[in-house]
């Protein structure tokens, strides 16, 4: 059977980041007369003692909800904990205490440090913009000595008043944290998730879908694939691996109908419009923790894992994502939106060569070929690659190419 190259192999693009110690909270939108959770984060390089302060400022008409304050995912299985004491002139303290050993440090680089929730008043007029402000009082180094005045002292952050709480529960894809919600039970939703038209990305839904509901949100025509495969290619030694192919099974209409998209699963999609959100009645809820697929390659010898995420993350370092069509790989404080997925590849972890070169191939689930396209591979039998290093499929127009490692002019 023929499998299919969908996307062209490419080299992975990845960013930098500063490496200094900063705090950050992402700007809110609390609805009139309700709460919404406000989130700290810290994205640190160095060891940083578990006990932390902060001192958080509130315009008028917002108060701290009092003993909402949570920890984040990284203190999972610490023995510290959270709270929150009003100080007066709607200002409050909150922060974390460690019980006994207040010299570990705080697990991983990035991510939810402590969330409070906010309760705006509902005397504050919609679309109101308000400023809100954090005040770093105490942090220090595992090893020792305050970082206070090394770190910024001062975070501002934006509230606005969104509309009413309406009953609905509502999801963002710029969130860190999850709104309350039992598995289960039905629930009227508004799910705020981006989504390109005509190009595959990955979704992650804590709710499960019908046909019928599938096609409403995102129409008749739309795509769905499962990861079915997953190999390393090798050079003639058959011992140094050069690429990774990635296989994914595109999902009947029958198998949509039988099944529908099943919560906590992850999956890639293609639609045929633009999609900002959308809203659901009647919905079944999942678990509020995503399934993880792990899956040999073909060997097997290599194990990968696909993660899907309810909420914003830091996608660990070398994890793999897809972006406009394109993979790319996380240098460890790489952020992917909500309900989304990301890749954990061994084989990328063990070898740049392989890393470099990686293709997504589409089967329906009959194991029939669907939508051929044929890569161009030059007459002498070698792929040809443009000066970006993605492979090129279509007649090769004037320019610079790379066919078996070596300049390529077009004239």
């Amino acid at each position: 059977m023929k499998r299919l190259l969908f996307l062209i192999s490419m080299i992975i693009t990845c960013a930098s980041y500063s490496n200094a110690d900063e705090i950050v909270v992402p700007d809110i939108v609390i609805p009139k007369g309700s709460t919404a959770t406000l989130d700290i984060q810290l994205n640190n390089n160095q060891q940083i003692r578990t006990e932390v302060q902060f001192l958080i400022t509130l315009p008028e008409g917002i108060t701290l909800v009092h003993k909402s304050s949570k920890l984040g995912e990284r203190f999972n299985g610490m023995a510290v904990a959270p709270g929150d004491v009003s100080e007066g002139n709607n200002q409050w303290t909150v922060m974390i205490s460690a019980a006994g050993a207040t010299n570990d440090p705080i697990p991983e680089k990035s991510g939810t440090l402590v969330t409070v929730d906010l309760l705006a008043d509902d005397s504050i007029e919609e679309g109101t913009e308000l400023n809100g402000c954090l005040e770093v009082t105490d942090m220090n180094l595992a090893s020792g000595g305050s970082i206070v005045g090394d770190i910024q002292s001062l975070v501002n952050f934006k509230i606005t008043i969104g509309q009413p709480d309406d009953g609905r529960l509502k999801f963002y894809e710029t969130s860190t944290t999850l709104p309350p919600y039992t598995a289960g039970e039905k629930a009227n939703v508004t799910m705020h998730r981006t989504i390109k038209a005509n190009q595959w990305s990955t979704i992650c839904l804590p709710f499960n879908l019908t046909k019928d509901q599938i096609d409403e949100v995102f129409g008749s025509n739309a795509k769905f694939a499962t990861w079915s495969k997953w190999e390393v290619v090798y050079e003639d030694d058959n011992e140094t691996p050069k690429a990774i192919s990635i296989d994914f099974t595109e999902l009947s209409d029958r198998t949509l109908s039988r099944q529908g998209i099943v919560a906590g699963k992850p999956y890639l999609i293609k639609t045929q419009k633009d999609i900002e959100s959308f809203e659901l009645d009647g919905v079944v809820l999942g678990s509020t923790t995503p399934t993880e697929q792990s899956m040999f390659d073909s060997e097997p010898y290599y194990n990968g894992v696909l993660y899907g995420t309810f909420v914003k993350k830091t996608v660990p370092d070398n994890g793999l994502f897809i972006s406009n069509n394109q993979f790319w790989y996380s240098t460890g404080k790489t952020s992917i939106k909500a309900f989304r997925c990301w890749f954990e590849l061994e084989a990328v972890l063990n070898h740049s060569e392989a890393e470099s070169r990686i293709s997504m191939n589409f089967l329906d689930d009959n194991s029939s070929n669907i939508n051929e396209i044929n890569s161009r591979d030059s007459e002498t039998g070698y792929p040809v690659y443009d000066i970006m290093g993605r492979k090129v499929y279509s007649q090769l127009k004037k320019g610079l190419y790379i066919e078996n490692r070596k300049k390529k002019i077009v004239k």
